[in-house]
């Protein structure tokens, strides 16, 4: 691309002027004399300023005052001499005086031409068209040394070639380098020799578009073949020019094996993450989802188009601690990957959301906590780019509910063998049965998974009046528990535990206060002995 600006550069070359002077009469009278040369003119009526506004614009001409009062005109020759941005910058001096020192200390300094004012017309019109003449000429110059490195010295196969006939006229080093064809044979050659019939035949079409206008330019992939017969795909930049006043085009081909490659890899790689039993979603440097894979929308019950565009704010439920994911990002933004399980929530239903299964809770309660949530084992990482930077993040999730939740079962099971052997010892004390009850009510709330809830009472049950009596409490109440209550409904439908010491058998519900507050309270009832 570098070669295509040099040659726009070449072909669009518009003159800029700096005109510096303290006289603004002077300039307009320059200006209106050059008005239809097409000129860029700036102008600088103050000399410190137009120092910095010469390295601003670097113009390719500045026509400086030598009477100037506010600077020595002389010292600010010598310092757009002395700056490299302005090496190719050439100076006509001006001036009202003809004193020959003056003149000659400029010219001494680098200036180029010199004006007499008041000008004359003609006269300034030619030696201003004189000079951007020679600068045209030594630009010319740069230009042409400079698109003769690029093309040389560039990796990329660079071909002109003529438009009517198709015959070759260059081929840079890397043609020759990359096809294995001489210089001299690529001359007596079109490029459609060393192209496949099918990516002739695309070329062929693009060169006719961009002769009959329909394109300014063109951008196709196409196969090459080499000398000793090997094939290898390329991508081609064609744009339309002119060589020897005929139309040429200039095609530029890049190698692109290694890039077909990588995309096949990443296609590769798409199908197996697709494919994966683990749910897979990527996300962007914000968080917002752009890819989800068909396990993610089994697990969750949502479909690509609806979960890309959002963030996963809506799979993240509020059973998790919200330290996991600060420490999560916290891991995240500082480079590292992160792995933990957590709790995620599915799709609703029309069935509101139960909580997280406790002791006692029965399958139909499990089943509807199912529905709603997933225990998932996740892993996310930040990807990187060539140069480091963070452009996305992927996550993995393996679905590790049924795990988590037969662990707890077996946790459960274990807990009601420590109830039950702690309620039997409490149960076989010499004391009374009130003694008996309550120490069996403690040992029920020191248990792990509910000694942080600090409060709970026991009631005898009553089948006959289907009330249950109050014979023991255990924490402090904001509200004194009721003396009796009607024997919960839901007790019937729990798993039960039945507790027997010697040849006695009571029924007793355990209940747990989950919440209390001065108006109210919610009872959770634990289980039955």
């Amino acid at each position: 691309m570098q070669f295509l600006n040099l040659l726009e550069q070449q072909r669009n070359w518009s003159p800029c002027i700096l005109y510096v002077d303290e006289n603004l009469n002077h300039f307009r009278e320059f200006e209106a004399i050059n008005a239809d040369q097409g000129y860029e003119i700036h102008l600088s009526l103050n000399a410190k300023a137009s120092l910095m506004l010469g390295l601003k614009i670097q113009p390719d001409l500045i026509v400086i005052s030598l009477d100037i009062q506010e600077a020595d005109p002389i010292e600010m020759i010598r310092f757009y001499k002395s700056q490299d941005a302005l090496a190719n910058t050439a100076i006509l001096a001006t001036s009202q005086f003809q004193e020959s020192e003056t003149i000659d200390r400029a010219l001494e300094h680098g200036v180029d031409d010199f004006l007499l004012q008041p000008y004359t017309d003609a006269l300034v019109s030619k030696r201003i068209r004189n000079t951007l003449q020679i600068i045209a000429i030594q630009k010319s110059d740069r230009i042409q040394m400079a698109l003769s490195n690029i093309l040389e010295e560039s990796l990329n196969e660079i071909y002109i070639f003529s438009a009517e006939l198709y015959r070759i006229f260059y081929a840079s080093r890397g043609a020759t380098n990359n096809l294995g064809y001489s210089i001299q044979e690529l001359q007596t050659m079109s490029p459609f020799h060393f192209m496949k019939e099918d990516s002739a035949s695309e070329v062929k079409e693009a060169v006719n578009s961009l002769l009959t206008g329909s394109d300014s330019q063109a951008f196709l992939n196409a196969e090459f073949h080499r000398k000793d017969g090997t094939n290898y795909p390329v991508e081609i930049y064609l744009q339309k020019t002119v060589v020897f006043s005929k139309p040429a085009i200039v095609a530029l081909a890049t190698d692109i094996t290694e890039l077909v490659q990588q995309r096949a890899e990443v296609e590769r790689l798409a199908r197996a993450v697709d494919s994966s039993a683990e749910a897979v979603f990527i996300t962007d440097t914000r968080g917002v989802i752009n890819y989800v894979n068909a396990a993610f929308s089994e697990l969750y019950g949502w479909s690509a188009e609806e979960a890309i565009g959002h963030t996963p704010r809506f799979i993240k439920s509020k059973l998790n601690p919200e330290e996991i994911y600060r420490e999560m990002w916290d891991q995240l933004l500082s480079g590292n990957t992160w792995q933990g399980a957590l709790i995620n929530r599915r799709k609703p239903t029309q069935r509101l959301a139960s909580s997280l299964p406790l002791l006692g809770q029965n399958s139909r309660q499990q089943q509807n906590w199912l529905d709603d949530y997933r225990w998932v084992d996740m892993t996310v990482s930040p990807i990187f780019d060539q140069r480091g930077d963070c452009i996305s993040y992927v996550a993995l999730q393996r679905d590790i509910t049924e795990k988590v939740l037969d662990e707890k079962k077996q946790a459960q099971k274990h807990l009601q063998a420590v109830i039950r052997a702690g309620v039997a010892k409490s149960l076989q004390q010499q004391s009374t049965l009130k003694v008996k009850l309550h120490e069996v009510l403690t040992r029920l709330l020191e248990v792990p998974e509910y000694k942080s809830l600090n409060r709970g009472c026991l009631y005898l049950n009553n089948d006959q009046t289907q009330q249950s009596e109050l014979i023991s409490q255990y924490g402090e109440f904001l509200t004194p528990p009721p003396h009796t209550i009607m024997s919960p409904v839901s007790l019937r439908s729990m798993r039960r535990f039945p507790i027997r010491s010697g040849r006695c058998r009571l029924s007793i519900s355990v209940i747990v206060i989950v919440r209390q507050k001065r108006n109210g309270r919610k009872m959770h009832p634990m289980a039955t002995i």
